[in-house]
């Protein structure tokens, strides 16, 4: 339930349906129901009924939302925030996170990241990705390296950073979310 921390902690002002919320991390409506519920009973999330619709945001107001928000940011906020930064972008096809960030998420063992390392495949204008990791970096508190290959050959590439992000583990940010794995 990480996905869920990271979108209503890292986004306090934003208020979300829980069909939202089930749509945006890939989780059946039941399991985010319940997980929602227990977040509110928990004080981290609170929640208002509009018609037939239950809200929900962040309790900004408890004392434990700034630490529990940067620890989630850190944990889970990379594949949020890359994802909302680089969704807009013309050109974009693909946007994977690889290196030690994807290689901690995937459970492998290691130091902490120092850096998010990103993939974007397609044949976008290198300002706006550039600019898209900026802003990536200034939310998350950790530099953002963005690569860019063009989509079509990609699967065929052989040189050695293609066979490098290839063998290592890989955390699609888009078209959707979700663990990749080595190889991909």
């Amino acid at each position: 339930m990480g996905d869920l921390l990271a979108l209503t902690l890292l986004n306090p002002e934003r208020v979300w349906r829980t069909g939202e919320l089930a749509d945006r991390t890939g989780n059946p409506y039941p399991t985010v129901s319940r997980e929602l519920r227990r977040l509110g009973q928990a004080d981290i999330l609170v929640s208002e009924t509009v018609g037939r619709s239950r809200l929900w945001r962040a309790n900004t107001a408890n004392p434990n939302y700034r630490p529990l928000s940067r620890l989630v940011g850190t944990s889970f906020g990379p594949a949020q925030v890359v994802a909302e930064e680089f969704s807009e972008i013309e050109g974009v096809d693909e946007v994977m996170i690889y290196g030690s960030w994807a290689a901690r998420s995937s459970g492998e063992p290691g130091p902490a990241p120092h850096d998010i390392d990103v993939l974007v495949l397609g044949r976008p204008a290198r300002t706006a990705v550039y600019g898209a990791a900026q802003r990536a970096e200034q939310r998350l508190g950790l530099e953002v390296n963005a690569a860019t290959r063009p989509s079509e050959g990609w699967a065929n590439a052989d040189d050695g950073f293609a066979e490098h992000v290839k063998a290592s583990p890989l955390v699609r940010v888009l078209p959707s979310r979700g663990l990749v794995g080595s190889g991909a």
